[in-house]
């Protein structure tokens, strides 16, 4: 099922979420000693995101195939990986959000398992800091986004927020709709260890469906 209204919705409601939406969110208010929050926005700042203040991206998951009695998120946090209620998640007084969703296709059943298959492996891995040191070592050696030198990573299944949300993208994408001619790699040509929560609301392969309320 392709996607025919690709116009830019400025007031998204919770209730028009989709499975495989990705959510990015900043915190309203950031203290000056949160040093993660305010690296993140310099990293996205000096490549040129126009939403650098972007820090936090999560995916919606509906009930997970039945898994849950009610809609869920699934996000890569500190300490570790879950799945979460969204009604437990969603705090618009504390955060601002905006959602974004693959441009090209919408996810079949089966296209939903292959992004559960991302998310059930990584379900209870630590959050990776060492890709965070990795992002920043990168640019200093001068790496292309399209690559990926692996230092301190924890480990292939342990992963950071936007990256978890962009590899179970890439699986659907790689399984069912490479070979489909309309359907771009979802981010372009980034690495997927390279994704930051910015490359979300700032590519051309997503639909951009702004501030949900």
């Amino acid at each position: 099922m392709w996607l025919a209204n690709r116009k830019v919705i400025t007031i998204f409601d919770p209730a028009e979420l989709r499975f495989g939406d990705t959510i990015n969110s900043y915190p309203n208010h950031v203290p000056g000693i949160d040093v993660p929050t305010h690296i993140i926005r310099l990293y996205q700042a000096l490549h040129g995101y126009s939403s650098w203040r972007d820090t936090h991206t999560v995916t919606f998951v509906g009930n997970a195939h039945g898994r849950f009695e009610s809609d869920h998120i699934f996000e890569c946090t500190w300490p570790r990986a879950r799945y979460m209620p969204f009604s437990e998640w969603y705090s618009p007084d504390d955060h601002t959000y905006n959602v974004n969703r693959y441009a090209d296709a919408i996810p079949s059943l089966q296209g939903e398992e292959l992004f559960l298959d991302v998310f059930n492996v990584t379900e209870g891995e630590l959050y990776d800091v060492g890709d965070l040191v990795d992002f920043i070592i990168q640019d200093i050696l001068g790496y292309p986004l399209s690559e990926w030198g692996s230092w301190l990573n924890w480990g292939d299944d342990k992963m950071v927020c936007s990256v978890v949300a962009r590899a179970s993208q890439m699986n659907w994408y790689n399984e069912e709709l490479k070979y489909i001619t309309h359907c771009r790699r979802p981010g372009g040509d980034i690495h997927v260890e390279r994704s930051v929560p910015a490359l979300f609301p700032d590519h051309a392969t997503y639909l951009h469906l702004k501030a949900l309320v």
